[in-house]
Protein backbone atom coordinates (compact mmCIF):
# COMPACT_ATOMS: atom_id res chain seq x y z
CA UNK A 1 0.00 0.00 0.00
CA UNK A 2 1.09 3.50 -0.99
CA UNK A 3 1.63 6.12 1.60
CA UNK A 4 -1.58 7.93 2.99
CA UNK A 5 -1.79 11.49 1.92
CA UNK A 6 -2.25 13.30 5.68
CA UNK A 7 -5.38 15.64 5.43
CA UNK A 8 -5.87 18.50 8.39
CA UNK A 9 -9.28 20.10 8.21
CA UNK A 10 -8.51 23.69 10.12
CA UNK A 11 -11.19 24.88 11.85
CA UNK A 12 -15.23 24.24 13.11
CA UNK A 13 -17.27 25.31 11.06
CA UNK A 14 -20.55 23.27 9.27
CA UNK A 15 -18.66 22.71 6.14
CA UNK A 16 -15.89 21.65 7.22
CA UNK A 17 -17.20 19.14 9.55
CA UNK A 18 -19.64 17.54 6.26
CA UNK A 19 -16.22 17.50 4.43
CA UNK A 20 -14.36 15.49 7.10
CA UNK A 21 -17.45 13.42 6.95
CA UNK A 22 -17.16 12.91 3.19
CA UNK A 23 -13.43 12.77 3.41
CA UNK A 24 -13.09 9.82 5.84
CA UNK A 25 -14.06 7.01 3.57
CA UNK A 26 -11.45 7.62 1.05
CA UNK A 27 -9.00 4.89 1.97
CA UNK A 28 -5.79 7.20 1.03
CA UNK A 29 -6.71 9.89 3.60
CA UNK A 30 -5.43 10.03 6.99
CA UNK A 31 -8.12 12.67 8.00
CA UNK A 32 -7.23 14.89 11.17
CA UNK A 33 -9.74 17.67 12.74
CA UNK A 34 -8.04 20.69 14.31
CA UNK A 35 -11.39 22.29 15.17
CA UNK A 36 -9.94 25.54 17.18
CA UNK A 37 -9.18 27.72 14.34
CA UNK A 38 -7.13 29.83 16.75
CA UNK A 39 -5.38 26.82 17.18
CA UNK A 40 -1.20 27.56 17.31
CA UNK A 41 -0.20 26.89 13.37
CA UNK A 42 2.74 25.03 15.16
CA UNK A 43 0.34 22.56 16.61
CA UNK A 44 -0.98 21.97 13.11
CA UNK A 45 2.52 21.69 11.85
CA UNK A 46 3.22 19.00 14.37
CA UNK A 47 0.57 16.92 13.06
CA UNK A 48 2.80 16.95 9.80
CA UNK A 49 0.00 17.40 7.37
CA UNK A 50 0.03 17.31 3.42
CA UNK A 51 -3.18 19.08 2.46
CA UNK A 52 -4.42 22.02 5.00
CA UNK A 53 -8.01 22.34 4.02
CA UNK A 54 -9.84 25.33 5.62
CA UNK A 55 -13.28 27.79 5.54
CA UNK A 56 -11.67 31.02 3.84
CA UNK A 57 -14.75 32.80 6.04
CA UNK A 58 -13.66 31.38 8.96
CA UNK A 59 -9.67 31.77 8.72
CA UNK A 60 -6.94 34.35 9.18
CA UNK A 61 -5.15 34.70 6.23
CA UNK A 62 -2.04 35.01 8.14
CA UNK A 63 -2.36 31.92 9.57
CA UNK A 64 -2.12 30.14 5.69
CA UNK A 65 0.72 32.35 4.91
CA UNK A 66 2.55 31.05 8.51
CA UNK A 67 1.77 27.39 7.89
CA UNK A 68 2.63 27.43 3.94
CA UNK A 69 5.79 29.32 5.34
CA UNK A 70 6.30 26.35 7.95
CA UNK A 71 5.59 23.43 5.68
CA UNK A 72 7.28 24.02 2.52
CA UNK A 73 5.67 21.42 0.35
CA UNK A 74 1.71 21.81 1.73
CA UNK A 75 -1.07 21.99 -0.12
CA UNK A 76 -3.41 24.65 1.48
CA UNK A 77 -6.98 24.23 0.37
CA UNK A 78 -9.50 26.87 1.19
CA UNK A 79 -13.50 26.15 0.88
CA UNK A 80 -15.15 29.52 -0.29
CA UNK A 81 -19.45 27.88 0.43
CA UNK A 82 -20.86 31.79 -0.60
CA UNK A 83 -18.86 31.63 -3.98
CA UNK A 84 -19.19 27.76 -4.33
CA UNK A 85 -15.22 27.89 -5.18
CA UNK A 86 -12.39 26.12 -3.93
CA UNK A 87 -9.21 27.86 -3.84
CA UNK A 88 -5.54 26.10 -3.59
CA UNK A 89 -2.50 27.26 -2.45
CA UNK A 90 1.21 26.13 -3.00
CA UNK A 91 3.48 27.19 -0.35
CA UNK A 92 6.45 25.66 -2.74
CA UNK A 93 9.02 27.64 -1.71
CA UNK A 94 12.33 28.05 -4.01
CA UNK A 95 15.39 29.47 -3.65
CA UNK A 96 16.26 32.92 -4.85
CA UNK A 97 15.93 33.02 -8.80
CA UNK A 98 16.64 35.38 -11.80
CA UNK A 99 13.90 37.37 -13.72
CA UNK A 100 14.61 34.71 -16.82
CA UNK A 101 13.42 32.00 -14.17
CA UNK A 102 10.33 33.85 -12.28
CA UNK A 103 9.06 34.15 -16.20
CA UNK A 104 9.93 30.79 -16.79
CA UNK A 105 7.47 29.33 -13.03
CA UNK A 106 5.13 32.23 -14.57
CA UNK A 107 5.04 30.50 -17.91
CA UNK A 108 4.80 26.76 -16.61
CA UNK A 109 1.39 27.59 -15.05
CA UNK A 110 -0.09 29.18 -17.52
CA UNK A 111 0.84 26.03 -19.95
CA UNK A 112 -0.84 24.35 -17.18
CA UNK A 113 -4.10 26.56 -17.16
CA UNK A 114 -3.94 26.20 -20.75
CA UNK A 115 -2.71 29.75 -21.64
CA UNK A 116 0.32 30.94 -23.55
CA UNK A 117 2.71 33.52 -21.64
CA UNK A 118 3.68 34.77 -25.38
CA UNK A 119 1.02 36.52 -27.20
Amino acid sequence: MGKRVKVVIYGDTLLLAALRASLVSYSGLDVVAVENPLADERAVCGLEPDVVIVDIAAVQPASLYLLGAMLPNLLLVGVDVATSQVQVWSSQQLPAISTDDLVALIGQRKEAMGQSLIS
